[in-house]
């Protein structure tokens, strides 16, 4: 293992630690030979926009090849992950128990082959802490603002301390909650407000 990428069970939660080891983009395999681009974007197309599909064959035509699928969120990418991972099967799996196989593309150039592995299937966490809130911040602004990354289940504020309070926003799927880190980290929660 590389040094500083963490294990499965020691997955760091650090926005810079992930978006390093894994792209906003899924590796896809057992993709048998004979699969176009096109059949492989319809078994995704229906969780975002894609903005990158590619089949690469095996070299000799004969045995499974690998795909990338590309998407412009985090929770697009994560959702499509869930629902496909080993339950999809494209025309040349049809009549047998094969499926595809999904998980997060690695960033190789950055941490190695296997430095992605602690984020491969996403992480079970969908909770994001959100600090520096006003005082009188409710959930429901909190809910409102974090909806446009995902689906939001629920937001709790915490105890006014001095003049600022704290939350937990909780998405439905952790791809939803990352999504929010990467678009509204260090951003005010009110036009005109401190970030």
């Amino acid at each position: 293992m590389k040094r500083g990428v963490p294990s499965a069970a020691g997955a760091s939660l650090d926005y810079a630690d992930i978006s390093s080891a894994i792209e906003k983009r899924l590796f896809i395999g057992k993709v048998p030979p004979g699969t176009t681009e096109d059949e492989l974007r319809g078994a995704f197309m229906n969780f975002g926009p894609i903005t990158e599909c590619r089949v690469v064959p095996d070299r000799n035509g004969a045995n499974n090849g690998i795909g990338f699928i590309g998407y412009d969120t985090w929770g697009a990418a994560h959702r499509a992950l869930l629902e496909c991972d080993g339950k999809v099967q494209l025309r040349g799996h049809l009549g047998t128990p094969a499926a595809i196989v999904v998980s997060f593309a690695e960033r190789t150039n950055v941490v190695g082959r296997g430095g992605g592995l602690a984020y491969a299937k996403g992480l079970e966490i969908a909770r994001v802490f959100v600090g520096s809130l006003p005082e009188d911040a409710a959930d429901a602004e909190l809910i409102q603002i974090f909806g446009a990354c995902g689906h939001v289940t629920g937001a709790s504020l915490l105890p006014a301390k001095s003049r600022s309070r704290c939350a937990f926003v909780n998405f439905e799927v952790w791809g939803e909650a990352f999504d929010a880190v990467e678009r509204l980290a260090g951003q005010p929660l009110r036009e005109g407000g401190e970030p």
